[in-house]
């Protein structure tokens, strides 16, 4: 499942997972996270941080199994959606203001910087991962272009 992810983001999401320390020396102005790549890195580490709690099949069905052309979400029961839901809700709780701001505008077009994370934005953030055709900025993670 992680070997989908390269070496690097491999190492950024194994950062992340370190000390609250590790975790504020790490952090990014506002600024760096506006960029693309800074915003789909701190994205990749969320995920990441996710898996670790125990919502492996949310990984998966982002990135895909092994030999699956088209990863899918096979498993819609209340259970896991409530286990999907609390570890969102805690990873999101974890991160600085910023990281959390620059998450929010990965998954939302249109975010309201004033908007608190309460638990109708979760839900919000979980309908679009679990549906990521509906949004732009998860489609790169569901279909991949193959290597040329």
């Amino acid at each position: 499942m992680l070997s989908e992810l390269t070496s690097k983001d491999q190492d950024k999401g194994k950062k992340v997972v370190g000390s609250a320390k590790k975790e504020n020396q790490l952090a990014s102005s506002h600024e760096e996270l506006q960029r693309p790549e800074a915003l789909t890195s701190e994205v990749m580490s969320v995920l990441t941080r996710i898996d670790i709690a125990g919502c492996s099949r949310l990984f998966s069905g982002i990135f895909g199994d092994k030999g699956l052309d088209r990863p899918q979400f096979r498993d819609s029961s209340k259970e896991y959606n409530s286990k999907v839901q609390i570890a969102v809700a805690s990873v999101l709780a974890k991160l600085s203001e910023d990281k959390r701001e620059a998450i929010m505008g990965f998954f939302f077009e249109d975010p309201d910087p004033e908007e608190s994370v309460d638990v109708e934005v979760v839900q919000k953030a979980l309908r679009m991962i679990r549906h990521p055709t509906r949004s732009e900025s998860l489609r790169k993670f569901l279909y991949r272009v193959p290597d040329q």
